[in-house]
């Protein structure tokens, strides 16, 4: 978003709609090594407490980019990881009465 100078989602969920490659750019993006999650702690939180909800509060309007955000769900993501959890995420799923430890 920042690199387009939007500051509203809805403008880039419109930018997504009409770039296909901007959708495989945020892809790449988002495919951050773990190893450098844990490095940079302070972007591990801003995702934790920002970009992840947007993604789950925003699913309608991301299947309408592309079908496969159907598959993207709080329990999914709490399913099969082999990492620890960030405090952050914990928060995020304890809030909705999710989380079970």
């Amino acid at each position: 978003m920042a690199l387009h100078r939007l500051s509203d989602l809805d403008d880039y969920i419109r930018l997504l709609r009409s770039d296909g490659s901007e959708i495989r750019d945020l892809y790449q993006d988002l495919l951050i090594h773990v190893t450098r999650f844990f490095r940079e702690p302070d972007s591990f939180e801003a995702l934790a407490e920002h970009v992840f909800p947007t993604l789950f509060e925003k699913q309608t309007d991301l299947e309408a980019i592309h079908p496969q955000a159907r598959e993207l769900s709080i329990e999914a993501a709490l399913k099969g990881s082999t990492i620890p959890f960030h405090p952050g995420a914990i928060r995020y799923y304890q809030e909705r009465g999710v989380w079970k430890p």
